[in-house]
């Protein structure tokens, strides 16, 4: 299962109000972030609330994006209908792992656990031009036996089905990742190119987990 969040699935409009409050790890609220829904954005305040209201929003599963600098960004996909919907989204604080040459390619240790492997020549631009210099790299990992892990999770580690059914993904940890080279320009993994992640093993994986896992992509 790999939902794309930029394309939700929608069966006609609906006349729905969101009401959204924004917090960090510590459930203290967040002003300054950007929401956004469909074609509508909206800034929180200080108390982290901000709310979003058409006569025309898309029905069925619909993304709320959510960004803050200093913080990785989140994608929540929700189920739209008419009336009023309170959501409250978390963010997490981004963690400097480091930064390495995308010509040399490097093993990138995770503050919190786990890796990550670059490989040589594998980095391109937003607009996917190979892209030449210093990459800096901030990543966290998640364990999914943490305290309310589950509230960090992107879209709450809900998929669906190649039959369209919804259903809960088996979760073996997550790792937040993002690239940049500085002065707010986004880098990714070029087309054609993979990066290696490697997670810690759960207490619960012992003896169980395979050496590969699937992976859901946001």
């Amino acid at each position: 299962m790999e939902p794309n969040p930029q394309t939700p699935v929608s069966v006609g409009n609906v006349n729905a109000m969101f009401i959204i409050q924004v917090l960090d790890q510590n459930e203290m609220p967040i002003s300054g972030a950007t929401v956004s829904i469909a074609n509508l954005t909206e800034t929180t305040a200080a108390d982290g609330l901000c709310n979003l209201s058409s006569a025309s929003f898309p029905s069925g599963r619909i993304t709320v994006n959510v960004q803050k600098s200093g913080y990785f960004k989140q994608n929540t996909v929700v189920v739209s209908s008419n009336g009023t919907h309170f959501l409250r989204i978390k963010l997490v604080e981004e963690i400097n792992a480091g930064s390495f040459n995308s010509a040399l390619g490097a093993t990138i240790n995770v503050p919190n656990g786990g890796t990550i492997v670059f490989p040589v020549n594998a980095i391109a631009d937003e607009n996917g031009n190979t892209y030449n210099g210093i990459v800096n790299v901030s990543a966290v990992y998640i364990d999914p036996t943490a305290p309310l892990a589950a509230d960090l999770m992107p879209n709450y580690f809900i998929g669906k089905t190649q039959d369209g059914d919804e259903n809960f993904l088996e979760n073996h940890g997550t790792m937040l990742v993002e690239l940049n080279a500085g002065f707010g320009q986004a880098l990714q993994i070029a087309e054609g190119s993979f990066a290696e992640i490697n997670i810690p093993l759960g207490s619960f994986d012992q003896g169980a987990a395979s050496p590969f896992l699937p992976y859901i992509l946001f």
